[in-house]
């Protein structure tokens, strides 16, 4: 399901619960279910931005790389 939250078992803590979700490619995980849902909630909520913010992230990593030199 999109944008479900997964408890899942970390082998290194396996007593410990963790918590994961995916927004838009973006995966969060947290020990705290509390941060992932914030996490959750604010991708959902603010969408727009995130959609602007990567447009112009992305616009700025080509004007960076067209003056890139690579050394042969």
């Amino acid at each position: 399901m999109k944008n479900e939250i997964i408890e899942y078992c970390n082998p290194c803590y396996p007593d410990v619960p963790y918590y994961k979700c995916t927004v838009d490619g973006i995966t969060y995980h947290s020990r705290e279910l509390s941060n992932v849902l914030e996490f959750r909630d604010d991708r959902i909520a603010n969408a727009n931005y995130y959609v602007e913010l990567a447009k112009r992230e992305a616009i700025a990593m080509a004007a960076f790389m067209k003056y890139v030199k690579f050394k042969d």
